[in-house]
């Protein structure tokens, strides 16, 4: 059964799925968020070289391959796209969880992620795992031909449109000037355009290859079966269970509200579309559902609709625990929930499947030792 994304540490981090790719590409803001992914941990020098190491690579071009894959280079400037947006993220999205753990505001090669790591170190692999997934994905759709899609494509050059609009309001001289202040003194247009472009072409690969996986009732059966017991436990849901209801359910804070309305939509002649213009009018939303998921309710609206005398075209206000809703009985929406939890977690298994064979097909190999890491100017100043 499909479990999803892991934890590392405490810290969320799992393969690629739909638009992460992209997501990753467009994170510049430091408070902007994007998925992290890590599918193996190569370790980085002891603590004990680190000194020495940096002291080496400073010594180097910067932009001398840092990691290759056939006639694939990494620079030392592009992998601080990769890494920077790992800060960001991990400072955005997990900072208030942070506090006693890393500093921020103070360089992270001189704080212990582990007895093995810096957090540099850490946010390195972070890095490079994500660079692998990205570049991996870029391959494979390059060798079978795939190419952006127009909305893929749209969205890229809206993208750097934005870049430049930000660079002009932002007071910088050039784009290059404003990409420094977030990704290091090396970093360029041109290298970072390239870095956006892969981004976006890795998303819109890995949906083509999610959005071609169509399994069959016949398989989506058979893997409900095999974790029948896994599906009882943490959802409550068997085979056996009835389908969903397809119902119009609007909520309101008070009974005396929900009464009102029903009210208004008796003296209307009732009827499923009275209730969606009564909820347009008093709720804004029409608050149909073509199928009504367990949970999406209240237990007490829950209950009602999936009353073993419910019939089609039955009304009625409801109370609740802290509020009361009207709800409408359309009928049986002939999807079952056991259904929908299998074909989704069949499909998100399937997709890693075939991702972690891509992934796994394209060895990359990384120049530890011409690693420089470069950071922004100003970000450590108090």
């Amino acid at each position: 059964m499909f479990k999803g994304f892991r934890l590392k540490n405490g810290l969320a981090c799992g393969t690629l799925r739909r638009r992460e790719l992209m997501e990753r590409g467009l994170c510049l803001e430091r408070n902007q968020k994007h998925p992290m992914a890590a599918v193996a941990v190569v370790f980085a020098v002891c603590l004990m070289a680190a000194g020495l190491l940096g002291l080496l690579s400073a010594c180097r071009n910067r932009n001398e391959p840092v990691a290759v894959c056939g006639e694939f280079s990494l620079s030392n400037t592009e992998l601080g796209y990769y890494y920077w947006s790992e800060y960001f993220y991990l400072a955005g999205a997990y900072g208030d969880y942070l506090d006693g753990m890393v500093d921020l505001s103070q360089p992270l090669d001189q704080q212990a992620y582990s007895e093995d790591q810096t957090w540099q170190d850490y946010l390195l692999e972070e890095a490079l795992d994500v660079m692998r997934d990205t570049m991996s994905m870029v391959f494979r759709a390059e060798e079978t031909g795939f190419t952006l899609p127009e909305d893929y494509q749209a969205s890229y050059e809206t993208v750097l449109s934005n870049f430049e609009a930000a660079a002009e309001q932002g007071g910088y001289d050039t784009v290059d000037g404003y990409l420094q202040a977030s990704y290091g003194e090396d970093a360029n247009w041109e290298s970072f355009s390239r870095y956006l472009y892969n981004a976006h072409l890795a998303a819109a690969y890995s949906d083509f290859l999610y959005a071609a996986i169509d399994p069959t009732e016949q398989e989506v059966a058979a893997y409900f079966a095999r974790y029948a017991g896994e599906y009882y436990e943490n959802y409550g849901v068997t085979q056996d269970d009835g389908p969903m209801a397809e119902a119009v359910v609007l909520s309101f804070e008070t009974e005396q509200e929900a009464r009102q309305v029903y009210d208004e939509y008796l003296e209307n002649g009732g009827g499923e579309e009275v209730l969606i213009n009564l909820g347009n009018i008093y709720c804004g939303e029409n608050g149909y559902v073509s199928a009504a998921m367990p949970g999406q309710f209240s237990e007490e609206t829950e209950a009602w609709l999936c009353g073993e005398d419910r019939q089609a075209g039955d009304c009625a206000v409801i109370p609740e625990d802290g509020g009361s809703s009207v709800a409408f009985y359309v009928g049986s929406s002939g999807q079952f929930y056991w259904q929908i939890l299998a074909r989704e977690d069949l499909c998100r298994e399937t997709y890693q499947n075939e991702y972690r064979a891509i992934c796994g097909s394209y060895t990359f190999l990384v120049n530890y030792d011409q690693i420089h890491i470069i950071p922004p100017e100003g970000l450590y100043e108090a």
